[in-house]
């Protein structure tokens, strides 16, 4: 029986391949074979997920800091890049798990460097979805089934599963020094607004830009309502002559499109659903952003960052109903 290390040899010096181009070769003649172990790619399917899935929810939290911590994800998106392509490729040959629902995170980024804006987007939309947990408790049921729990991996696969690991506990230790060593902040911002141009620019505080809607869209329609129907009761979105705006899209899922995430739109579109309709605010005060639970730690910071003026717990005025004479 001829060894698969010399069929490798003997594909490289007759094809003229690299290391990297023989080992695709070799891994895409086993993945058409009989011979390939259909539960032992779902078990290194269940391995590789669990790791990916790790990896992405550490970049959430990333995304979710404010501001944003200088740290080079480099040798992480390069793990992340490899486990997916492997992802990937166990999937395009298992049907099995490709019509897995939900869908994990990875099927949607296939990169996570230069993405924190986009995963943070994702991230509030899917988050129900675990980044990937739901799907992989799907994967584990068919390695249960199929009796085959733990993975087989071959040597380059294992390398790729080493060095994502040792990256992604690189970045764990980061966050985790990052967030118990998180200063209290002692300043805040007494006020925010949104304003929309007549040229359709969004902004908040005058300083944070959102994205413009395209003329004419729902989401253009959307937002020239919120305006006309500033601090009144919520109702169905409608254009000037009365007409009702359809559309068969979540209203928060517009509102996130133009930049509005989960903060903002707590802050903004207290109301947001096509039961109720839009309920919109364009001024909202620190007093009622505390009194309603508003977590806006993030904000404050990227707003602060972009000149915002704040005001120091040394410059809040005396109350004097707490002076006990």
């Amino acid at each position: 029986m001829i060894e698969r290390e010399d069929i490798a040899k003997l594909i490289k010096e007759r094809y003229k391949l690299s290391d990297i181009q023989v080992t695709n070769v070799l891994e895409y003649a086993y993945s058409l074979s009989e011979a390939r172990d259909k539960p032992n790619d779902y078990a290194i399917a269940k391995e590789i997920n669990l790791l990916v899935t790790g990896i992405f929810a550490a970049i959430a939290d990333i995304s979710r800091l404010s501001p944003t911590p200088d740290i080079d994800l480099t040798k992480l998106n390069r793990s992340y890049i490899l486990l997916v392509n492997e992802l990937v490729k166990i999937y395009d040959r298992n049907p099995e798990l490709s019509e897995i629902t939900p869908t994990p995170a990875w099927k949607h980024f296939d990169t996570i460097e230069g993405r924190l804006w986009d995963i943070n987007q994702y991230e509030f939309e899917y988050r129900n979805d675990g980044y990937g947990q739901a799907h992989n408790a799907k994967v584990n049921r068919l390695c249960i089934i199929n009796g085959k729990e733990t993975a087989d991996l071959t040597q380059a696969q294992q390398t790729i599963v080493n060095d994502g690991t040792i990256a992604f506990a690189k970045i764990s230790a980061f966050l985790n020094n990052l967030t118990q060593g998180k200063e209290v902040c002692d300043w805040y911002i007494p006020e925010y607004y949104v304003e929309r141009s007549k040229n359709g620019i969004i902004t908040i505080n005058g300083k944070l830009a959102l994205r413009k809607p395209n003329t004419g869209s729902f989401t253009d329609m959307l937002m020239d309502f919120a305006v006309r129907n500033d601090n009144k009761d919520a109702s169905i979105p409608t254009t000037k002559d009365g007409t009702k705006i359809a559309t068969n899209r979540p209203y928060i899922t517009s509102l996130g499109e133009l930049g509005f995430d989960k903060t903002l739109r707590a802050l903004f579109f207290p109301i947001a659903n096509k039961d109720k309709g839009i309920a919109f605010r364009s001024r909202v005060s620190r007093a009622v952003a505390d009194s309603e639970n508003i977590d806006t730690s993030k904000l404050d910071y990227k707003l602060k960052d972009l000149g915002v003026d704040v005001i120091y717990d040394d410059d809040k005025p005396i109350d004097l109903s707490q002076i006990p004479f």
